[in-house]
């Protein structure tokens, strides 16, 4: 197979080939979205590269549960987004305890 060379591999590691034009389709859909969407500009830090990558140590995989179960349940500087592409600013009920993520996971960092 002239991807992986004619010489056996010890490990086999497949190969994943793109599509020719992923990058400029990918970076089509960015701008599509930033120009839908004013929040975008306003909320991002023009600095600000967002990623996106597999994880496959179970370890980490259950660590990034754990904290996104901790953004989820926030509701104290979450914010919503609805259909009508409204944003509402999540608040605890009256009789419900106030969840904030970063502090929460300052206070988990600091127990480390």
């Amino acid at each position: 197979n002239e991807l992986y060379s004619a010489l056996p591999a010890e490990e086999y590691i497949p190969l994943l080939v793109a599509p020719h034009n992923l990058r400029q389709r990918f970076t089509q859909l960015i701008r599509i979205e930033a120009e839908n969407a004013k929040e975008w500009k306003t909320l991002r830090n023009p600095g600000q590269m967002e990623t996106i990558t597999p994880v496959f140590d179970a370890g980490v995989k259950e660590e990034l549960e754990e904290i996104l179960k901790i953004y989820e349940a926030d509701n104290c500087t979450a914010w919503d987004l609805y259909e009508d592409g409204h944003y509402e600013r999540r608040e605890p009920d009256i009789d419900e305890e106030k969840r904030c993520a970063q502090e929460t996971v300052i206070r988990l960092a600091a127990e480390l």
